[in-house]
């Protein structure tokens, strides 16, 4: 090594040279840099390419005899004081995925050299030269140790990984810098691309090219980042689906790949034939150094120690999902991508087994081989002219098909339980998996990556269970948009062989294709991007009142564009144009009881014979809590809730009425999952239900409880019919102050401080799909006016309204709320559906705009809605008030009482009913799920009873002074002091804001009171924590206390008044 020390004194000589000029930057140095690794290691070759650079490689890649990269160095100009990458405003984001992604890397400012190895750990740092000014001098006596640390990077082979898991993590980081690479390399191709004249467009690159075909194929309007991503996982994984049927790992390249994707997988061969042969240069540095990770891992040896097939755990999918954590935890999770719990597909799976044999006589259930005969349209030729004709084809019976495929599990799970039918007869599984089972079992998934990773499961789960597939049928697993009809047209591009099979594979299971079974655990979406036209043709048969006959009455039926009911909807279609099947899903349970949903209640059972819910609840939102009062957890790490559901439709052409079963299971993950592994369809408990419209719930209501009474009542929504949520800021930290001169200042920094410091100071360093800064800005400059608005409940905050969609505000709900804007009035607040316990009242009042956050906490289910009392019109310059009720359900109240009641009487009572405990306790099932009803008051003598005890509440809750005793101060605050709330606990009557200050003689009962979903005397005091209290604040928190325990006492009144 030290006759390799002059070669380092003649680096440093260069670079002092330049130094001295006083007019370098970081690419002045470069190369001398050149220069050094040359002479140091002159069997590699370092590339210094300003392309590569450009799309996200370090700045010198040395790669070897055979063109594999050895070593990385990323430089940085004379100075840097972030070598090791530790500054959020310095290297950080970079040097963090470089050394997430590439085995051996130096980070260097040409003087000071940081090296760092296997998992991201620093290897050691030299400096071999100081820098004064332009003066660089050697330290000669670190040349030795520079040499060493360089020769032993040079050398260093890949790390060895013996675990699935730190595989998953290494490849996750090596995904991750190919996504990027390829996003900077794509997205300047696509904006030319996209800009150019339609004759005029340039010539695509290969890539760009893939990516035009997605978008013509499958995914319309996708963007280079989103593109990125997909080909990043599809590389990776389908590199480590080639090593996985690689016996000889020394020569393992993207070369090698091409020849052993499996034949199963036509399009995934035709990937690497491009990543073989047509690979853009940007690129090649990352794929090859991806190679060389797979060749240090033995992947057979790994990932068979990571579960068995048969086992309780499924290693290719828990594989997958420690990738995509480590990739990027949060697409994971915007893309709904959760590992369905085994024992849940197991139990589907079985279910669907129960099914075939007991409701349509096959013994064989999943395993059946039965054919049928179907009559499908071909393309034939007569004088060089193409026509079509009909002709019989035959095809097996029972055709499954996961719309969802994702990572293939349901359809590896029914491999496996067909196979335990040949338990004693496994010299037929060979050429039944050949004959009778892979023909007949079909998969439909959008997403590249997990598509790759079906096909790979698949592969493993045959081969598991004995069978090594001989490649003459290829998965029937096809790269499709489920929700999309079948295409007239083939692809046209570089991909479009590969996109063509794969298209015309899955049309004709969409078009051709008998499916009997349709299951899996569709993706669950209330902001569906799915709106294509076929699917919501589709979805106009559940958006109707039960009988069909009638456009479903509300106003915002969203929550039916949730994708799972798409997906519902579309297994109902294919069961339909079979005449008969099933489907097995599991799926969110809103659909049970919503009352949106009545109409898709309704039409599913028109369609099917026997519906079976087996509710797993684990709602976070609805605070679910088991029966016995202890914890219920979803089997899912998501707050929704979710049901099995089995839907059945028997080949008949007299129909008959729908029964509808139902059963719940309860607790905690573990004990729900224990149960699922041990349970039948025969060995529930089911419930028979009578659903009866309107709503035809398909949960147990207790009709003797109230239902009738219930819809005898006056729904909030018929009685006031304009309403909406509540406003919806998406910038709460801007749109929301304590004082009007802090708004102020708020927006005129907005208006005034250029964007990079306004984003540093306010924390919004990017813009989000619902708040834009420009749009925001020019909002603010056309128009608005400071007003209040109720933020939390006892909490009025200061904001500047515009009223504009997408502007300031994400969705102001102009339309409602400008009649609180500079008028008088109050509105009510309510939930769609309160599921939570009886001791919360179900709504409140405000008299300002309100948040949709106001009442109902962060992950409660749905937001708050707002009902005004008063509608202020604009007329002939005048303004005019009139009542936000309908006419008809004030005149029944009328003769209900022997006389005229006021808006303002109706509104106080309405206020009252909602705080009485009695109604609360009849009606909790029916408050779960829409908004309030109110019962017709009695007599007069009622109504005036409730209704003065409400309009009192709404005085109390409105903490307006005219309230008696509501100006005492019930709560002392005894102790001067610096009035900073540092913390806020309560001991023995004492509320502490810090170590020495409280307030005294607080009840427990207030500071633990909830309403909605907050504990207001906590809430208020949470929110100000590191805030200094004013003589004011002060003052408002002791009327919060005595607000809570009047709203105790006048519930103990209308409690009284029920009973009476």
């Amino acid at each position: 090594m030290a006759d390799k020390t002059h070669v380092v004194a003649e680096y440093i000589a260069e670079v002092a040279k330049l130094a001295k000029t006083g007019i370098t930057t970081e690419h002045s140095f470069r190369p001398a840099m050149e220069n050094l690794l040359s002479e140091l290691f002159p069997e590699l070759k370092p590339i210094n390419e300003p392309k590569r650079q450009a799309c996200g490689a370090p700045d010198f890649i040395l790669i070897d005899k055979n063109n594999l990269p050895v070593m990385f160095v990323e430089t940085k100009d004379l100075g840097d004081s972030d070598l090791d990458g530790r500054k959020r405003n310095g290297n950080k984001e970079q040097f963090t995925r470089y050394k997430a992604a590439l085995d051996t890397i130096i980070f260097t400012d040409f003087l000071d050299f940081h090296f760092y190895r296997h998992n991201g750990q620093c290897a050691g740092v030299v400096k071999i030269g100081e820098r004064d000014g332009t003066e660089v001098t050697a330290k000669s006596e670190k040349f030795t140790d520079f040499v060493k640390l360089m020769e032993e990077s040079a050398c260093s082979k890949p790390e060895k990984i013996k675990s699935a898991k730190r595989l998953a993590e290494l490849m996750a980081g090596k995904a991750r810098m190919l996504q990027r690479t390829a996003e900077r390399y794509l997205t300047p191709l696509v904006k030319a691309f996209d800009s150019a004249p339609l004759t005029a467009k340039p010539k695509a690159t290969p890539l760009l090219d893939m990516m035009l075909d997605f978008r013509r194929v499958l995914m319309q309007g996708i963007g280079s980042e989103e593109f990125s991503d997909i080909f990043a996982q599809t590389l990776t994984y389908g590199m480590f689906a080639a090593r996985l049927n690689d016996p000889d790992p020394e020569t393992f390249s993207r070369y090698e790949a091409m020849g052993r994707i499996p034949n199963s997988n036509p399009f995934l061969k035709q990937l690497f034939q491009y990543v073989a042969n047509n690979l853009e240069e940007e690129l090649e540095w990352i794929v090859d150094d991806l190679a060389d990770l797979f060749r240090a891992v033995d992947a057979q040896k790994v990932m068979s120690g990571y579960g068995k097939f048969t086992g309780a755990s499924d290693p290719m999918v828990h594989f997958y999902e420690d990738f995509l954590e480590k990739y990027d935890a949060k697409l994971r999770k915007n893309r709904g991508v959760w590992y369905t719990p085994i024992q849940v597909v197991r139990f589907i799976v079985a279910a669907v087994d129960w099914a075939l044999k007991n409701r349509f006589g096959l013994e064989d259930g999943l395993a059946d081989s039965s054919t049928t005969q179907i009559e499908v349209e071909e393309i034939a030729m007569n004088n060089k002219k193409k026509y079509a004709h009909k002709v019989k084809k035959t095809v097996h019976r029972v055709q499954v098909l996961d719309p969802a495929t994702g990572t293939g599990t349901f359809l590896a799970e029914a491999v496996r339980q067909i196979r335990e039918k040949f338990v004693g007869n496994e010299g037929r599984w060979p050429e039944y998996v050949e004959k009778d089972l892979l023909p007949r079992l079909n998969g439909f998934e959008l997403l590249m990556a997990s598509y790759t990773m079906a096909h790979v499961k698949l592969d493993f789960a045959l081969r598991e269970s004995g069978v090594t597939p001989s490649g003459k049928n290829r998965f029937r697993v096809f790269l499709t948009d489920s929700l999309s009809e079948w295409h007239d047209e083939p692809p046209a591009g570089l991909f479009a062989s590969a996109l063509g099979a794969e298209q015309e594979g899955a049309d004709e299971v969409k078009r051709d294709t008998p499916v009997m079974v349709v299951m899996g655990n569709p993706p669950y979406s209330g902001e569906s991007q799915n709106k294509g036209d076929w699917i919501m043709r589709l979805m106009k048969a559940y958006k109707v009142e039960p009988g069909g006959k009638v456009k479903l009455q509300e106003r915002n039926p969203k929550w039916l564009n949730d994708d799972y009911v798409k997906f519902i909807r579309l297994a109902e279609h294919y069961i339909g144009k079979n005449g008969s099947g099933i489907i097995a899903y599991i799926t969110p349970h809103g659909f049970l009881d919503n009352p949106t949903f009545r109409g898709m209640r309704w039409h599913l059972m028109e369609t099917f014979d026997e519906i079976w819910t087996l509710n797993l609840h684990g709602n976070s939102k609805k605070k679910e809590v088991a029966p016995d009062g202890g914890k219920d957890e979803c089997v899912f790490s998501i707050k929704q809730g979710v049901a099995i559901s089995l839907f059945v439709k028997r080949d008949s052409k007299d129909k008959i009425p729908c029964k509808v079963y139902y059963a719940d299971l309860w607790g905690k993950k573990k004990k729900k999952l224990a149960a699922l592994e041990s349970a039948t369809m025969d060995s529930i408990k089911w419930q028979e239900l009578n659903p009866v419209e309107p709503m035809l719930f398909f949960v147990p209501k207790d009709t003797e409880s109230g239902e009738t009474e219930w819809f005898a009542g006056f729904g909030i929504s018929e009685l006031m019919a304009v309403n909406s949520s509540g406003v919806v800021s998406a910038n709460d930290e801007l749109n929301f102050s304590f004082t009007v001169d802090e708004q102020q200042e708020k927006i005129n920094d907005l208006l005034s401080m250029a964007e990079h410091d306004w984003r540093q100071k306010y924390h919004r360093l990017k813009d989000s799909t619902e708040w834009k800064y420009y749009d925001a800005r020019n909002d603010t400059r056309n128009s608005g006016l400071f007003c209040n608005v109720s933020y939390r409940l006892f909490d009025e905050r200061v904001t500047f309204y515009t009223g504009t969609t997408k502007g300031l505000y994400t969705r102001p709900r102009e339309d409602v709320m400008h009649h609180f804007v500079g008028n008088e009035n109050i509105g009510l607040v309510v939930k769609r559906g309160f599921p939570y316990p009886v001791e919360r009242a179900v709504g409140f009042v405000a008299e300002n705009l309100i948040d949709n956050r106001f009442w109902s906490c962060s992950g409660m289910q749905g937001i708050d809605y707002f009902f005004p009392l008063w509608l202020y019109e604009k007329s002939e310059g005048y303004t005019e008030k009139h009542a936000n009720m309908n006419p008809e359900i004030v005149a029944r109240i009328g003769e209900a009482i022997g006389g005229e009641a006021s808006p303002e009487d109706i509104f106080a009572y309405i206020y009252g009913v909602l705080h009485t405990p009695q109604y609360r306790e009849k009606f909790r099932d029916f408050l779960k799920s829409g908004f309030p009803r109110i019962p017709y008051p009695k007599d007069a003598t009622q109504f005036n009873e409730v209704a003065e005890i409400g309009r009192s509440l709404i005085d109390t809750h409105l903490m307006r002074d005219a309230v008696p005793g509501l100006s005492e101060t019930r709560a002392r605050f005894p102790k001067m002091g610096s009035n900073m709330v540092e913390e806020f606990r309560f001991d023995d009557s004492r509320v502490y804001i810090n170590a020495e200050q409280y307030f005294d003689n607080v009840p427990k009962q207030a500071w633990e009171m909830p309403i909605g979903g907050y504990q207001p005397a906590q809430k208020w005091l949470k929110d100000r924590k590191g805030r200094v209290l004013s003589g004011d604040d002060i003052k408002h928190y002791q009327r919060i206390i005595l607000a809570l325990m009047k709203t105790a006492e006048a519930t103990e009144k209308l409690a009284e008044v029920y009973s009476s």
